[in-house]
């Protein structure tokens, strides 16, 4: 009995002591490193057309030559699709396994915070927008003065703002599943955010593998 007890003080004592060794000469993660910026999981490059115009209102047929115009353009540009909460993330020390080289996350949002902590930001340059086609209305007669009843065009500015606008809806529909999500780790970006995260991690330390819990 007494040697049994021996031999099991002994292999808890050398275990502990390997555990022990092994995280003091582990070379960890510094997550404070990241906590000051978002962590962009992929960026996306796009090319659209868009179409702009007026509603054309069939009831008003014999109007439509001075009140209906379209416009063409072409988009191009690029997507950033981003992870915002790293301030939100800590190291699960308990829980991380040093001798098979897993780090465990936790993410943990405030309480009354529902959005997701994935976002996505459409970037567009003024350049990079083209009219490739343009319908305009004709001018109206009035006592021998022509009146356009529609105003100009859009600016540059204005079309980029507007592009952007519709979308940035577009990409959070199709790639956050809408602006909220009960559970992230279900998203499918969530796993490009995962290999994103390792690959940082595991260069500038010895972890092999990241898991998030949230």
């Amino acid at each position: 009995m007494f040697g049994l007890l021996a031999i099991f003080t002994v292999f808890l004592l050398w275990n502990t002591a390997k555990y022990f060794l092994q995280k003091n000469n582990f070379k960890s993660f510094d997550l404070d490193s990241l906590k000051t910026q978002s962590l962009i999981i992929q960026t996306i490059e796009f090319k659209k057309f868009i179409v702009h115009g007026t509603e054309q209102n069939d009831a008003d047929s014999a109007l439509s030559a001075y009140a209906d115009e379209l416009q063409v353009y072409h988009i191009s540009g690029t997507a950033e699709v981003s992870f915002d909460g790293m301030e939100k993330l800590s190291i699960n020390e308990e829980d991380s396994d040093y001798e098979n080289k897993i780090l465990r996350l936790k993410y943990e949002p405030s309480q009354a915070s529902s959005k997701t902590p994935f976002s996505v930001n459409v970037r567009i340059e003024e350049k990079d927008v083209q009219k490739v086609a343009a319908f305009e209305s004709e001018k109206i007669d009035f006592f021998g003065v022509k009146k356009d009843l529609i105003k100009p065009d859009m600016s540059q500015a204005e079309i980029v703002d507007a592009v952007k606008k519709e979308l940035q809806a577009e990409f959070c529909a199709q790639i956050l599943g809408g602006e909220q999500n009960s559970n992230l780790s279900e998203l499918e970006i969530y796993q490009s955010f995962l290999a994103r995260l390792t690959e940082i991690v595991r260069s500038t330390s010895d972890w092999q593998t990241v898991e998030v819990d949230f």
